[in-house]
């Protein structure tokens, strides 16, 4: 049977306690393990520690680049060294969102040094040396030599003077106050202040961490009296649960205040806008709303966490079943996000999709219909990397960046990394809801190779084939019953003569006539038309 909280708390003669024990020192009495990455200088970097450590009479041993196993099995304290593009474990860790570093952050010549404290409940610490070039690795294995003592100390030690962050975001993020009214803390609207978390994270700076902590306490204020916190948690949440799993796992969250998050969140998954809410979605063949996707993403962390460090709770297992159920469709084969507007489905679900796959051991989305999304953008963005706000948004470009940072590390897209740097380039990126990571592992821009003159790209098959399985769920999702076989239904024709912004003509005419929220019924109208440079045309 499974225990409420209060049960849980109130149990006799051991009631339950939150707040898992971590030790920030990292003792190596019986050894340690140092892993290094692909590649010549950090596999050197791997036996100047070894040789430092033994200095010291520890027995130490290295490994190159071996896969999770290794870190889900350790039976003694671990030195990673590497970052996205060189090291499977650090891949890893970066899709399972304990950690960020890859080829932008933490920049040119810069390092970070990170003891993370049991991140995978083997009872040792990882202690992460992170860098984004050679210059980063020899500067970082340099600062953690000239610090090594017994046991080894606490690592928070971040060099990023080339952050690939909008510095004027930051400076801005960092003056965010509390909302003066407790109900508005837990929103992500009123105030910045739950980003400071993030930015004390990625510049090692504590100037926002005092805002940050005392806002949980606020949200954990709220949770006592309302599990639920207050109304739309359900899509507020995820961002809040993000930022604090990063800096749970590396063990800046104070040992007072770690008990307090860990039940806050776990009533929030047991309440109404947690598991309840994302619950609502059962019994759909289609796509969820981006506001349930919210929901699934949240549950998805909570039950890593809660299952990994308590494993004897039954709760985390039904969240993780409820956030798999979420986003089924895309497991499926499905590709095509409930919300047919360029907006909310390039800016906002499809993020949503792209994070709950890349989490997940089997990535299966990705490693199925996730290339048909992927090449889906590629066809309706303009030569211009324009991209029409066809349903809800704003006249400003909904540019899909966070998705085509993804797709093309994921894919190792040369093109659809050119498109994205035609858009952003690094000290640019805005800080913001599933951006935290830039997935940069180094792939190359290719400008893109001429493509057809007609594309029509076809419908998802889930969209067309609902129609005789529940009518009910084809009208949720479009107005009509496709009018043909499936061979002849598109979802987007493009005509496009080329990638010149100055030269080249581009058509996009929509063939879905979306039924769904944040979209219109605009089958056969043209979203875009640019010709010569000029935007004449535009949803």
């Amino acid at each position: 049977m499974t225990l409420s909280i209060e049960e849980l708390t109130n149990s006799k003669p051991n009631p339950f306690e939150f707040g898992r024990k971590i030790c920030r020192e990292t003792h190596i009495d019986e050894g340690i393990l140092v892993i290094a990455p692909e590649g010549s200088a950090g596999q050197k970097s791997a036996q100047d520690i070894k040789i430092c450590l033994e200095n010291l009479k520890c027995h130490v041993s290295v490994i190159i680049n071996p896969d999770q196993d290794v870190l889900l099995n350790a039976t003694k304290p671990i030195i990673l060294i590497g970052n996205l593009a060189d090291s499977l474990c650090v891949k890893y860790m970066y899709y399972k969102l304990l950690s960020i570093v890859d080829k932008s952050y933490p920049g040119k010549e810069g390092y970070t040094i990170r003891t993370m404290t049991d991140p995978f409940a083997t009872g040792y610490n990882v202690i992460h040396i992170g860098y984004s070039d050679d210059v980063g690795l020899s500067a970082g294995v340099k600062a953690f030599n000239e610090k090594t003592a017994l046991p080894l100390p606490f690592y928070n030690e971040v060099l990023c003077n080339h952050s690939p962050y909008d510095p004027q975001y930051i400076e801005y993020v960092k003056k965010a106050p509390l909302p003066e009214k407790i109900e508005l803390v837990p929103s992500i609207h009123t105030s910045f202040w739950w980003m400071g978390g993030f930015v004390s994270y990625i510049t090692g700076e504590d100037d926002c961490l005092a805002t940050y902590f005392e806002g949980w306490r606020k949200i954990a204020e709220l949770s006592e009296k309302d599990p639920s916190i207050i109304g739309s948690t359900h899509l507020y949440f995820t961002q809040h649960v993000e930022i604090w799993r990063l800096l749970e796992a590396a063990a800046l969250i104070p040992d007072d205040l770690r008990g307090v998050i860990e039940k806050c969140v776990f009533r929030w998954a047991e309440s109404r806008e947690g598991k309840l809410y994302a619950k609502g979605h059962s019994g759909k063949d289609l796509p969820s709303h981006n506001h349930t996707m919210f929901c699934g993403v949240s549950l998805m962390y909570a039950s890593d966490y809660f299952g990994k460090y308590y494993p004897d709770l039954e709760q985390p297992k039904e969240w993780g079943d409820i956030a798999r159920y979420v986003f089924d469709s895309f497991d499926k084969g499905g590709w095509k996000p409930y919300c047919d507007d360029s907006s909310y489905s390039n800016q906002v679900t499809l993020p949503l999709v792209c994070d709950y796959a890349i989490f997940q051991d089997n990535r299966t989305f990705l490693d199925s219909s996730g290339k048909i999304a992927s090449d889906w953008l590629k066809a309706i963005i303009g030569q211009n990397c324009f991209v029409p706000s066809f349903g809800d948004g704003t006249v400003k470009s909904p540019f899909p960046a966070v998705v085509t940072r993804l797709f093309s590390h994921y894919y190792q897209d040369g093109e659809l990394r050119w498109i994205h740097d035609q858009m952003y380039k690094p000290g640019e990126y805005p800080l913001g809801f599933l951006s935290w990571r830039l997935f940069d592992s180094g792939v190359e821009p290719v400008y893109p190779t001429a493509p057809p003159k007609i594309n029509c790209f076809p419908l998802d098959r889930l969209f067309y084939d609902i129609w005789d399985k529940d009518e009910t769920e084809g009208i949720r999702m479009s107005v009509m019953r496709p009018d043909g076989p499936y061979e002849q239904c598109f979802d987007k024709a493009s005509i496009r003569t080329g990638w010149d912004e100055e030269n080249d003509d581009f058509l996009l005419i929509d063939g879905l006539g979306s039924n769904g929220i944040h979209a219109y019924n605009d089958a056969m109208g043209i979203l875009d038309y640019t010709s010569k440079g000029i935007v004449w045309l535009v949803e």
